[in-house]
This record gives C-alpha cells, sequence and structure tokens, in this order.
C-alpha cells in the first residue's frame, strides 16, 4: 500500500470474489473457474469488512477467495 508515498500509483479500487469450491479441489486457483460465485464486491480501500449482511458461509464448506487491485488512471 502506497497511500502516503511519494510513489503512490493514485486511485485504486479492488474487486473482492468469493467462490464455494467443489469438493475435491485442494487449490483454489484450480477452483475459480468452476466455482459457485458466493459474493463479489468493487471497494476503494485496501480492506473489506465482511459482515452479517453478506451470504452467510456454511460448515463443512470449502471456499476460496481472491482480490484483484487495478489503478484507476
Amino acid at each position: 500500500m502506497h497511500i502516503g508515498s511519494g510513489n503512490s500509483p493514485g486511485p485504486i479500487e479492488y474487486n473482492f470474489e468469493l467462490v464455494e469450491l467443489l469438493p475435491g479441489i485442494m487449490d483454489p486457483n484450480d477452483g475459480f473457474d468452476n466455482a459457485l460465485q458466493i459474493y463479489q464486491t468493487t471497494v476503494m480501500t485496501p480492506s473489506l469488512l465482511y459482515t452479517q449482511a453478506e451470504p452467510m458461509l456454511e460448515v463443512n464448506k470449502s471456499y476460496g477467495w481472491r482480490v484483484q487491485a487495478k489503478s484507476m488512471l
């Protein structure tokens, strides 16, 4: 994060994705293409609060998440 530094990349947006992984998928990177998307949002801050307003996660299920940061310039 470079918000306060002299080499700041400028405004950044963060795309957060949460998926339910299919049984037998050990590496979340392998499962994203075929997984059931649970939640997706784009935020302007490098943090995300996952609250009770978002979809409930279930016991004994596996989930994977990833964040992609993109410069808005």
